[in-house]
């Protein structure tokens, strides 16, 4: 057996559902409803998901950061992570509290440029560079044709909430230092 990997899969209506019988890597995933993934017997390494109610389980591994890096990796409004063995390097954020008037899909749109950009400025190689940048405006373009008009107040809004973020890997990378 192998291990299986999937760069997008995304769904604006719908769920999703997705079985590997051995290591599942996911860059990019998004549902407006329900994401469940398993995994058998191997890690599930996790890239960015967004989705309304979301599960992830491993029968006999881990659930772990694909990038292992601290940009958030998982958008949820109802979350179960459930491991053999261990959860871990995870950012996890619940956004919807602070900004209750914005559209779940806007804001996973929003959250996904957002990673994007992120990964932009870390990124070194210029093709690499490129193509987050593409994917960034690629998600803001989407999130401007739900929100409309208010589309530059909206953004600004859930923009400042996420920079605000203060990401627990980087204070422990402080009190290391």
């Amino acid at each position: 057996m192998g291990s299986l990997t999937i760069d997008q899969l995304i769904t604006t209506d719908g769920s999703i559902s997705v079985v590997s019988q051995d290591q599942l890597e996911l860059v990019n995933a998004r549902s407006s409803d329900t994401l469940t993934i398993q995994s058998q017997s191997g890690d599930v390494l996790i890239g960015i998901i967004s989705a309304n109610d979301l599960t992830i389980q491993t029968n006999q591994g881990s659930i772990l950061d694909l990038t292992n890096d601290s940009l958030l990796d998982i958008q949820a409004n109802e979350l179960n992570l459930q491991a053999s063995a261990n959860i871990t390097d995870l950012e996890l954020e619940e956004i919807l509290a602070n900004v209750p008037k914005i559209d779940e899909e806007v804001l996973s749109l929003i959250c996904l440029s957002w990673q994007w950009g992120k990964k932009k400025i870390k990124a070194k190689s210029p093709e690499r560079k490129r193509y987050c940048a593409r994917q960034e405006g690629y998600y803001l373009e989407a999130a401007k044709m739900h929100i409309g008009e208010d589309f530059d107040n909206v953004a600004t809004q859930i923009l400042k909430e996420l920079d605000e973020i203060v990401q627990s890997s980087s204070m422990v990378e402080c009190i290391n230092s």
